[in-house]
């Protein structure tokens, strides 16, 4: 399997609200992503499902991230495919995703 090394010039950054109990939209699926991050800036556990296929919850996830600053940094090879998550509080909460492109 051959690997893209090129370095990235491009970079969207986006902050998701959490939409209480219901599993939302992290990050659509792109085939020219390159890399990708989030950052868990809330006080609640959040549980990121990798696809689209059902929703995330905390039974069915791919990655549960800590509550105030869980972070997550994609490794090669890097999934072009979309990402939802769900949090484990209806507490106000938020978490920063960067695909870079």
């Amino acid at each position: 399997m051959a690997f893209d090394y090129t370095f990235s010039n491009t970079s969207a950054i986006t902050v998701v609200a959490a939409n209480g109990s219901s599993s939302v939209t992290l990050l659509a699926a792109n085939a020219n992503r390159k890399a990708f991050s989030f950052y868990n800036d809330s006080t609640a556990v959040v549980y990121v499902y990798a696809g689209t296929s059902t929703p995330a919850s905390s039974t069915n996830f791919w990655l549960k991230m800590d509550a105030n600053g869980g972070f997550y940094e994609s490794t090669l090879p890097v999934y072009k495919g979309a990402f939802n998550a769900i949090w484990n509080s209806a507490s106000v909460s938020s978490m920063m995703v960067t695909d870079f492109r």
